[in-house]
């Protein structure tokens, strides 16, 4: 923390984000003077205590009341020390995460998620340097909104950069939109089309063309990646 403490001094703007509670509870054991100093920097918002949880713990194995207990006891000991909390939930080398994971972190108070681990691929069929975001192969999206089975979602960045990634862009402006995509356009009219055949056929009382429900979903999977 000693060279962070050199840059809150000498950058006024600067901002370093710190995930897990234990963390800085070991600090506060071992460095109380150094943690005292910190308490300051996080009150003046260029510390971040980050990450919502105790640790960075795996979220595959564990039960979705492990995950739950680890941001009840990771804010909780924010909110007491800092008297604030984090809103996201950080895992950058986790291996895999449930599609529960959405509705988990929503239903605790957790508005956003990242990780850097997708970069080096995923076996969900998704995505790829085909895909209109270039993604890795197996990641859906870069930044997007990860909705759960409930419905219930985050905002998730599944693909924000490296682990040694740099920014060099102005966050705070939006991308320019993406040129029209001929392919995507055609896509839309076959599904538009194939659409109305159905409904007309399901007002008239009459059954769906198998092969043409068979069609409709491809073209809808198709749309999906």
């Amino acid at each position: 923390m000693g060279d962070n403490f050199l840059l809150f001094d000498k950058y006024p703007h600067y901002i370093f984000n710190f995930s897990g509670s234990n963390r800085y509870r070991f600090m506060k054991e071992y460095f109380p003077e150094d943690f005292g100093r910190l308490k300051q920097y996080v009150a003046q918002g260029g510390c971040f205590p980050a990450g919502s949880s105790v640790e960075e713990g795996d979220v595959n194995a564990p039960s979705a009341e492990a995950i739950i207990r680890q941001i009840l006891y990771g804010n909780e000991w924010f909110r007491e020390e800092f008297g604030k909390t984090s809103e996201e939930y950080m895992l950058p080398g986790c291996f895999g995460f449930p599609s529960s994971l959405p509705t988990i972190l929503a239903h605790s108070g957790i508005r956003g998620f990242s990780t850097q681990k997708l970069t080096w691929g995923s076996s969900a069929n998704a995505g790829g340097p085909q895909s209109i975001e270039k993604t890795p192969e197996g990641t859906p999206f870069n930044v997007g909104v990860w909705v759960g089975p409930d419905g219930q979602s985050v905002l998730a960045a599944l693909h924000p950069g490296a682990y040694r990634g740099s920014i060099t862009t102005d966050l705070s402006k939006p991308l320019p939109p993406l040129p029209p995509n001929p392919a995507t356009a055609d896509l839309e009219k076959q599904m538009g089309e194939l659409r109305a055949k159905l409904e007309k056929s399901r007002h008239e009382g009459g059954a769906n063309d198998p092969a043409e429900l068979q069609e409709y979903f491809a073209l809808r999977s198709e749309q999906k990646v």
